[in-house]
């Protein structure tokens, strides 16, 4: 062999060696971004899979904490309505209490030989309004606050407790005039009137 024929085959020999290095090179590049691909593509759906997750877990804690926040709300409500109708009953009852007292010191007044009408009128239209009262606390007692529609059972909690409340204040008002009718010797207009002069030469 010429030594031409031995340096082009030499040329030969090393540029298939370097054909082939570099063929398995691209081999390897290409597995090694096949396999690249594989990993994030792994990646990707695990970090879709955590998001979904985590998505559903925010979802659940958000429904989970308002429904905690609604129970505590009907709870609480619950608890004010149950605290303002025993201060009503017990108003109620004790309005009751001094009509009955009042009713014994005017039968008292009456064996004496005092007037009694004006106290009488007066103890009639307490009761009135006490009954009316007791009427609106049987309402009262029966509506539910529990459920969807509570804003509006609440409105209707209130509306019957301030009817409650404006009828035991006109009873009251009742009982005061039916116990200034009982004292001797005065109306409820004369002591009105002797107030108000007392207050004037102050």
């Amino acid at each position: 062999m010429t030594p031409i024929k031995n340096t082009l085959f030499s040329l030969a020999i090393v540029s298939l060696a370097l054909a082939a290095t570099a063929s398995a090179n691209e081999i390897q590049v290409r597995g090694n971004d096949d396999r690249l691909g594989e990993i994030r593509g792994t990646v990707q759906v695990k970090l879709g899979d955590r998001d979904d997750r985590n998505d559903d877990r925010s979802a659940s804690s958000t429904a989970s904490s308002t429904e905690k926040r609604m129970e505590k709300q009907d709870k609480l409500s619950r608890r004010m309505v149950e605290h303002a109708g025993k201060i009503l009953l017990a108003t109620i009852e004790r309005l009751e209490k001094i009509a009955t007292r009042l009713d014994s010191r005017i039968a008292k007044v009456k064996t004496a030989g005092g007037s009694t009408v004006a106290s009488e009128g007066f103890l009639a239209e307490a009761r009135v309004h006490l009954s009316e009262a007791k009427a609106e606390m049987a309402a009262f007692s029966s509506i539910d606050i529990s459920g969807s529609k509570l804003s509006e059972n609440l409105a209707k909690v209130r509306s019957a407790a301030s009817t409650i409340k404006e009828h035991l204040r006109l009873a009251h008002q009742a009982l005061a005039k039916a116990t200034a009718a009982l004292k001797p010797g005065r109306s409820t207009n004369e002591g009105h009137a002797t107030s108000t002069a007392t207050s004037t030469h102050q």
